[in-house]
C-alpha cells in the first residue's frame, strides 16, 4: 500500500494513510453494537421510574430506596454495555454527522424531563405513563437518527 519515491512517501500514499486514520477515528461511533429492541421500552420504564422517584422522594423519603435500586440497575447496564462494545463513543470525538442527532437527543431529553416532572406533580401515575412512553419514543427516534448519521459517516470515510 505504501509507495515510496526515492525513500519518501508519495502524496497518494500519504492521502491513503490520512483517509485510513479518519476512518479509524469514527469506528467507536459507526461500529457500536445496538442494544436489543426490547431494551428501549425497558429503558423508558426505567426513566419514568427515576423521574417519579426523584419527584416523590421529597414527599416521602422511602422513594430514595427506589431511586437507589434504579440507579444500581443503570450502573449494571452501563457495565454490561461497556463490556459488549469494543469502544465507547465520546462526545469530544464525535464525527460531524452526529451533531444534529446528539443535539436533538439532548433537547428532547430536556423537554421530556420537564413535562414528565410537571405531570408527576399533578398525577404521579399519569406522569409515569407519559415519561415511559415519551422516553421510549425518544430513544427510538434517536436510534433512527443515529443510524442515519452512521450511514453518512461511513459514506464520507469510505475508501474509494
Amino acid at each position: 500500500m505504501e509507495t515510496y519515491d526515492d525513500g519518501v512517501l508519495t502524496p497518494d500514499a500519504i492521502q491513503a494513510q490520512l483517509a485510513e486514520a479518519e476512518r479509524l477515528s469514527t469506528v467507536a461511533w459507526t461500529e457500536a453494537e445496538d442494544i436489543p429492541l426490547w431494551m428501549y421500552p425497558v429503558a423508558g420504564v426505567w426513566f419514568a421510574g427515576v423521574m417519579t422517584s426523584l419527584r416523590l422522594m421529597w414527599d416521602n423519603p422511602w422513594w430514595v430506596v427506589a431511586l437507589i435500586i434504579l440507579l444500581t440497575m443503570e450502573g449494571a447496564f452501563l457495565g454490561w454495555l461497556t463490556k459488549m462494545r469494543k469502544a465507547n463513543p465520546r462526545l469530544r470525538t464525535m464525527p460531524p454527522e452526529f451533531k444534529e442527532a446528539v443535539t436533538g437527543y439532548f433537547v428532547g431529553l430536556i423537554v421530556v424531563v420537564a413535562v414528565t416532572m410537571l405531570l408527576i406533580s399533578v398525577s404521579p401515575l399519569g406522569g409515569f405513563v407519559f415519561g415511559a412512553i415519551a422516553s421510549t419514543v425518544g430513544f427510538l427516534v434517536y436510534r433512527a437518527h443515529w443510524y442515519r448519521a452512521v450511514d453518512a459517516t461511513r459514506a464520507r470515510v469510505a475508501t474509494p
